[in-house]
């Protein structure tokens, strides 16, 4: 009898090892591609010296799913988805460094583009204002959340927290800790950021860095500024290359001189260019520093000065982000200052992309609006860390698990962030952890092997022998032979007799319900009259419904809670990677009680 069960989703692209797809970049240390660069000679008098600052166990996708076992079912494929750096404002500037004062004369192999880079981060010492803290962990599951939403308790853990003073000011911002997590509070006892990250943002006019002392100092991540138009930073490639081997996560800034969507493209290529060269993987976002700067006369004597309107930005940024999209960056946000970002940048789709905000005070006034990803603030300029001779600018993040998994939006984030402790899932190799992504059956017998521990394990000739579909050459073979070997798969008996896995097939919430199950030890489980009530679409005809009540009855799963009081499973909707964490933890849970 040929089994009809777990539709192979197409538009799976994970590939290679626990399905981890790679970019091909070189390492920091790669030699150099000659490619074409602006000259760029101006003058720069209107700007006074300011300072620029901000300047795998196994891999990802690891699911679990409850595989049919050996009963013909009819699979529904529903694909469960959950659906910069600063220019001052003269107002209210808190503290200065030396910038750029003298032109950039860089070799002209194009068109002339005269750019300096001096430039200083805004404040607004007296904007007041508060920002609500909410925990905006939404399910992607329905209820099968373990996130809390409302507001963060401003309650913050002081034994051991770092106060910071800012210049001008007499109240301060606070950072604390909650748990093994730090916290970040504002003046006001608004808590920005629970968990918090505390980053800085760096350049050449940090001169060289000692990254171990700046890790050993607390600092989580770091903002490496790439360039400043299509002119790479001096230490750029020192500064990836030493803080990657110190182990401190950090993302990348282009300072933007772009006036035309020709520029912004010219940026994009040169942004993509130096991180495939240089770059193995992010953590934090590829930030668009957009802001003012002064005029500048090419050798075609144009003079370029910056927008002033939000409709050119939108096209600036619009091509900016949609060029790297092309060259598989698509995780690019806004850095800015706030009067910037209220004057020039106040449109739903810009908006949308303001991750980053420089406002040097002790509270601050930017709500994001319209953004919902993790935010990070600039505070101070003024900064001192262990490692870095002079100031620094300092923000609070919200803190990032991966390069697309943070503690403010997404769902299952402390569960996703647990996998990656344990060692469960490193993600994939650009540093991203598609938590939307479909699980695949051999991923979810990597997760499922890794969530009980890795248990040593050679799988004998036999065993090897045990599907027509997997060989030593299938991405987690052993993984695969393991759950079989344990009982907890069974994969498929063909209608020649032979037996497949179907490794590449998405997994099924009724699937998924029967592996977690098994890798429990299959407990002794009789289900009540009230567990058999528990979901109205499933009935004792449901593909491993004893299975289903399980997870539902010891909290591993609670399903959709629909308006009228009533809760569904959707047993042939396919499971995404951020609710397999969620299942994942709470099964582990369950396991070590």
């Amino acid at each position: 009898m040929t089994m009809t069960s777990d539709s192979h989703n197409q538009k799976h692209h994970h590939a290679g090892r626990d399905g981890e797809r790679t970019r091909g970049a070189q390492s920091a240390g790669a030699p150099r591609r000659s490619r074409k660069r602006w000259s760029l000679v101006v003058a720069i008098a209107a700007l006074a010296a300011a300072a620029l600052a901000v300047g795998s166990p196994m891999a990802a996708g690891t699911a679990m799913a409850d595989e049919s076992s050996n009963t013909s079912v009819d699979t529904i494929d529903t694909s469960d988805q959950i659906d910069p750096k600063h220019m001052w404002n003269t107002d209210n500037a808190i503290g200065a460094g030396a910038g750029e004062s003298a032109p950039v004369d860089i070799p002209d192999t194009s068109a002339a583009s005269p750019v300096t880079d001096g430039t200083t981060d805004e404040s607004s010492a007296s904007a007041a204002g508060t920002v609500t803290d909410v925990a905006a962990d939404s399910s992607l599951d329905g209820n099968d959340s373990s996130a809390t939403t409302g507001t963060v308790s401003n309650a913050v853990a002081t034994n051991s927290a770092a106060t910071v003073q800012l210049a001008s000011t007499s109240s301060s911002v606070t950072w604390g800790t909650d748990g093994d997590s730090k916290t970040f509070t504002e003046s006001d006892g608004t808590v920005f950021a629970d968990p918090a990250m505390k980053v800085i943002d760096v350049s050449k006019w940090q001169g060289t860095i000692d990254w171990a002392a700046v890790k050993a100092a607390g600092i989580d991540a770091a903002i490496i500024r790439v360039g400043y138009c299509n002119n790479l930073d001096s230490t750029f490639v020192e500064n990836v290359k030493n803080a990657e081997a110190a182990g401190v996560p950090f993302g990348i800034y282009l300072y933007s001189y772009a006036d035309t969507t020709a520029l912004a493209k010219l940026e994009a290529t040169f942004v993509a260019d130096e991180l495939d060269e240089y770059v193995t993987s992010l953590r934090l976002p590829i930030f668009y520093d957009i802001e003012n700067w002064s005029s500048w006369t090419d050798d075609d004597g144009v003079v370029h000065s910056y927008p002033t309107s939000a409709s050119a930005f939108q096209s600036i940024v619009s091509t900016f982000t949609s060029t790297l999209a092309a060259r598989g960056y698509d995780n690019v946000e806004l850095y800015t200052y706030l009067s910037f970002a209220n004057s020039y940048l106040n449109t739903t789709s810009l908006e949308s992309k303001i991750g980053w905000i420089a406002q040097y005070n002790t509270t601050l006034s930017y709500t994001y609006p319209n953004y919902d990803g993790g935010r990070g603030w600039q505070y101070t300029s003024s900064a001192t860390v262990d490692g870095i001779s002079g100031n620094v600018d300092m923000s609070a993040f919200d803190e990032y698990a991966f390069l697309d998994v943070n503690s403010r939006s997404t769902a299952h984030y402390s569960d996703i962030k647990w996998l990656s402790s344990q060692g469960i899932t490193t993600g994939f190799a650009n540093g991203t952890f598609e938590p939307s992504a479909n699980v695949i059956r051999q991923d979810m017998s990597a997760f499922l092997y890794r969530t009980d521990g890795s248990p040593s394990y050679t799988a004998s000739s036999s065993e090897q022998a045990t599907y027509s579909d997997v060989s030593s050459s299938t991405p987690h073979a052993s993984e695969i032979w393991w759950t079989t070997a344990n009982g907890i798969s069974t994969g498929w008996t063909e209608s020649d007799g032979t037996k497949t896995f179907r490794p590449t097939n998405t997994v099924l919430r009724q699937d998924m319900a029967a592996f977690l199950y098994r890798l429990a030890g299959s407990p002794a489980y009789t289900p009540t009259a009230a567990d058999m009530a528990t979901f109205t679409d499933v009935t004792s005809s449901t593909p491993h419904a004893k299975e289903i009540w399980w997870c539902a009855s010891v909290g591993i799963s609670t399903g959709w809670t629909s308006s009228d009081g009533t809760a569904t499973f959707q047993p042939t909707s396919t499971v995404v990677r951020a609710d397999m964490a969620a299942f994942l933890h709470r099964t582990y849970d369950v396991m070590n009680g």
